[in-house]
């Protein structure tokens, strides 16, 4: 056979150039160029933005090698090595080989956000709701139909005291307002107490005069209003005249003044007790009384009202006062806080010698000569001795309170 040649398929060995073959040539490098910048572009973008590189087949059985070859090694990040500018073939490659990191030298990765860290806000805590605070109103009236005497001292010697059931801290006393009639008599007398919590309370009425109350004392749930007060006020009435003398000369006792002692008895307010003038003009015949007369220089003499008799003349009501120059005191023992209740049957010892017993009150009149230096009462309810101040025995004071402990 003959040679064959191929001058026809590669025009490029011939000495002409075929237009159509020197365009496909062209088309081919631009192809090349432009690949070859795709992808140098696309690997800084990776870089950029930390995206993980491709590592081709070759790197990652390299890759795999390693880790088998440690096995206890943990692959935890990689490092991105360019390669040396002064090799332009490599430019765009990265060479990337497993880290692996201490557990002491890790970073959390930070949280990207374009909005900045809000703290979130503490919670709410509800409020406690408070008790409602309610009121106890009344009023106090005269069984007659008006009060007798004057309005002012009537007032002033009236006690309306309140304690809770439940809560025995819870106490207050009334605040009264007289309310008087067109003819300046007074008519009634209107109370409240405030601010009071939803609960049982006991109201304690007291009075230095001598009428006597109904009730004394009621239990009243707040709120409460027109709660009734009433003043038996309508009974007969009596005048009382004292005849004051000296015991030793029989004279009588010039500068003299009468005053009455009363107590009342609350199971929850424990003991009210009052000192002060006495209506002498008008004395219910129904009542009880405890008087005190003094005069100076002589001790105070004390009784009740059955220490007076009818006068066959007038009527009224008397009675013979022999005044004595020593010291007498009316004594009265109460239980310990917060009862407050009399002291019945308790014991007084008197310079370390017995002086008697209290009664049903809790009371007993002491006379002597002189003003004990020490004093002491004992009660069989206590285990502990309960004593009051000397300075009060000292004293010719006509009533000693004293409460046990």
């Amino acid at each position: 056979m003959g040679r064959q040649t191929f001058l026809a398929k590669h025009p490029f060995r011939s000495g002409r150039v075929s237009p159509f073959g020197l365009l496909l040539a062209v088309l081919l490098a631009l192809a090349i160029v432009w690949g070859w910048q795709a992808s140098t572009v696309g690997a800084d973008a990776q870089r950029a933005a930390g995206a993980p590189i491709s590592q081709g087949p070759e790197r990652r059985e390299q890759v795999q090698l390693e880790n088998e070859a440690d096995p206890g090694a943990e692959l935890t990040g990689i490092e991105r090595r360019p390669a040396p500018r002064d090799d332009p073939g490599a430019k765009g490659n990265v060479g990337i080989e497993p880290q692996v990191e201490e557990e002491s030298t890790r970073e959390p990765l930070a949280r990207l956000s374009d909005e900045p860290d809000i703290p979130a806000p503490p919670p709410q805590e509800d409020e406690p709701e408070e008790p409602p605070i309610h009121s106890i109103t009344g009023v106090l009236v005269s069984d007659s139909g008006a009060f007798r005497g004057s309005a002012q001292a009537l007032v002033q010697g009236l006690h309306l005291d309140l304690v809770g059931r439940s809560s025995p801290d819870v106490r207050q006393e009334a605040k009264l307002q007289p309310i008087l009639g067109e003819n300046g008599a007074l008519q009634r007398i209107e109370f409240r107490f405030d601010e009071l919590p939803s609960e049982e309370f006991e109201l304690t009425l007291s009075s230095l005069d001598a009428h006597e109350w109904y009730p004394s004392s009621l239990l009243v749930i707040a709120p409460a209003a027109d709660v009734e007060f009433r003043c038996l006020d309508g009974q007969d009435t009596v005048a009382l005249r004292f005849e004051v003398v000296d015991a030793a000369t029989k004279e009588a006792v010039e500068g003299w003044s009468v005053r009455q002692f009363r107590s009342s008895v609350s199971a929850e307010n424990g003991v009210l007790m009052h000192a002060g003038p006495l209506d002498l003009a008008a004395f219910p015949r129904n009542s009880s009384l405890q008087w005190i007369v003094e005069a100076p220089g002589y001790a105070p003499a004390m009784g009740t009202e059955l220490s007076f008799r009818p006068d066959p003349n007038t009527g009224d009501w008397m009675t013979r006062v022999e005044l004595e120059v020593g010291y007498r005191v009316r004594l009265v023992a109460l239980a310990p806080a917060p009862e407050l209740q009399p002291a019945a049957g308790a014991q007084v010892f008197l310079d370390g010698k017995s002086a008697g017993f209290t009664d049903g009150q809790g009371q007993l009149i002491i006379a002597r000569d002189s003003a004990p230096k020490k004093a002491k009462v004992t009660w069989k309810e206590l285990s502990k001795e309960g004593a009051f101040e000397e300075v009060c025995m000292e004293r010719p004071n006509a009533l000693v309170v004293t409460i046990l402990r």
